[in-house]
Formats: C-alpha cells, structure tokens, sequence
C-alpha cells in the first residue's frame, strides 16, 4: 500500500535529498482539545530540482538508505 505525505522542504543540504517538515492536527480523543504535531522526512529528491520552503508531495518506497524511504511525486511550488 502506497502511503502519501506533503509538507515543508526545510534543508536541502545533501545531494538527492531533501528534509521535510510535514504537520498535523488532530483532536484528543477523550478531551477533545486540538493537538499539533510535526515530524521530519528524509525524500529523495533525483534531479535536485528542490529548493528550501517549497511545498511537495512524497509517496512511500523502498528504503533507500538508513533514514530515507520516501520519494518525491510532485513539487506543489
């Protein structure tokens, strides 16, 4: 099953390889309060063509290095 993911780029320091902070907001679920969450994702990045704060899409696939399982689909920006 192919997972989807789109967020932030924040770093784009490495060769084919690109950070993104991807956020969330969900409710408790027993006091119903709003909750915000972030996480950053290594994605791979093949012809370089991101830059720092452009808005992307990634989907799952197999694992490229240690921390890097994600691959870019599109660039939104």
């Amino acid at each position: 099953m192919t997972k989807y993911i789109s967020g932030k780029v924040v770093s784009c320091s490495s060769d084919k390889t690109v950070s993104v902070l991807v956020k969330r907001i969900y409710k408790h679920p027993i006091y119903g309060s709003v909750i915000k969450r972030s996480k950053k994702f290594m994605i791979h990045d093949p012809q370089n063509v991101c830059k720092v704060g452009d808005f992307i899409k990634a989907k799952s696939c197999a694992p490229i290095s240690k921390r890097k399982s994600w691959c870019l689909v599109e660039d939104k920006s």
